[in-house]
């Protein structure tokens, strides 16, 4: 079969933009407590800190599933631990414009930078003090406007499937 030009241009648009939807899959980095204690837990309850609501369904459900997964419950109280998610935003500063051959601006618009940064706790059940497990971060470098969160759950998840491993024990 032969292509026309117009259905050639049409497939090669096609092929650029899936490579790009490949491509912009975002990474995440995952910063474990090496020496965490491996607990039992078959329940605990969750309270989240600091965190912006619009990024809330992101964290909870994928740490929701994620401790599902390794057999956990949530409970409204008296679980056998008490997870924290604590989010926290640093400023890393406006991003250059980008400029052509003779100096002059290609972009019209700063793109904010900023590091935002989840930290996962766990206090077990008569601890005195929460443990850190970990955190979930990523530099962000946005636009007005920019906002595609949903596309990180896979690596949200992969990160607290990281961080939950050596913590909770199977049974």
């Amino acid at each position: 079969m032969r292509l026309t030009t117009p259905a050639k241009i049409g497939a090669l648009c096609f092929a650029v933009l899936l490579s790009g939807c490949v491509s912009t899959t975002p990474t995440i980095d995952v910063d474990s407590n090496e020496p965490v204690t491996p607990v039992a837990i078959t329940t605990y309850t969750l309270m989240i800190e600091q965190m912006p609501g619009f990024l809330v369904p992101y964290f909870r459900d994928e740490l929701v599933a994620a401790l599902a997964a390794r057999g956990a419950t949530e409970v409204a109280a008296d679980g056998d631990a008490g997870f924290v998610l604590r989010f926290e935003q640093v400023a890393l500063g406006a991003e250059s414009l980008p400029r052509d051959d003779l100096g002059e601006k290609t972009a019209t618009e700063e793109r904010t930078r900023f590091m935002a940064r989840v930290e996962l706790l766990v206090r077990p059940r008569g601890a005195a003090d929460a443990i850190r497990v970990g955190s979930l971060s990523r530099v962000h470098a946005i636009t007005t406007g920019a906002y595609m969160h949903q596309g990180a759950r896979g690596p949200i998840r992969q990160g607290f499937d990281q961080l939950l491993a050596p913590l909770i024990l199977p049974r």
